[in-house]
């Protein structure tokens, strides 16, 4: 029940806490503390801010901390991550935390004032909208991997997905190109003569249709990659020696 003397003594709590929140956020206030500029969105006397903060040390007791301040003020979140510190500090805590949520307009800067006395690095910011696209290469890297359809590991309906011995050589291969940074040379892969059998097979088969199946530019092309890039019913060709030829 609500009425239970358990849930009326939590609440009778957060109440003694907000107010000892207010009355400190006050007294700072006029001691000379100022805040920066808060930015948050505003409808119908609610206050909707980002908010970001690091942790003053990586005991556990730390983060607890903060969120009590968000329980006590009993904030609606709505959004709650983890990202890599923009500027790592001289400790193990190299993560800073991202806190949307939605408070009445009148306690935001006490709740912000009270986030700051128990953590570090605390801003407020404004979400920005928009979709990103790289700009460099290099900033692929930085791109997540996702594989959602057609892997053995996930999808019941591959063919190999019962082949135990199948998915973990993909793994292998897979990591190459999961580890892979623009700017390196790409790794060798030793592959084993069941392997190249098998490229055998599907090679001889897709020449001898070329002929008759394909257009003059592939045959050219297919021309310089057996000359310049090793192609040949015995040799699975480099990723490393191809990427090369074509730049």
């Amino acid at each position: 029940s609500l009425q239970s003397p358990r849930f009326i003594g939590r609440r009778q709590s957060l109440i003694e806490d907000a107010r000892k929140e207010r009355e400190a956020a006050a007294a700072a206030a006029e001691s000379g503390e100022t805040s920066d500029q808060i930015v948050f969105e505003e409808t119908d006397g609610k206050a909707m801010v980002n908010l970001f903060f690091t942790l003053k040390s990586t005991k556990t007791s730390a983060l607890s901390r903060t969120f009590k301040v968000f329980e006590t003020f009993e904030a609606k979140i709505h959004h709650l991550e983890t990202r890599t510190c923009r500027k790592p500090k001289d400790s193990r805590e190299d993560l800073e935390y991202f806190v949307r949520c939605e408070v009445p307009s009148t306690d935001l800067s006490t709740l912000i004032n009270s986030v700051k006395r128990v953590s570090e690095d605390v801003r407020t910011t404004k979400e920005v909208k928009f979709h990103w696209f790289p700009k460099k290469i290099t900033e692929l890297d930085t791109c997540h991997h996702l594989v959602t359809k057609f892997d053995p590991d996930l999808d019941l309906d591959h063919p190999g997905y019962s082949d135990s011995v199948y998915r973990q050589r993909r793994s292998q291969i897979a990591e190459i190109a999961f580890n892979y940074k623009f700017g390196e040379p790409i790794p060798h892969v030793e592959y084993t003569e069941e392997e190249i059998a098998t490229w055998r097979e599907v090679f001889r088969t897709l020449k001898s249709l070329y002929p008759t199946h394909a257009c003059s530019e592939h045959l050219e092309a297919f021309r310089l990659l057996e000359t310049s890039c090793g192609y040949n019913e015995n040799n699975i060709p480099q990723l490393e020696d191809v990427s090369r030829f074509l730049k």
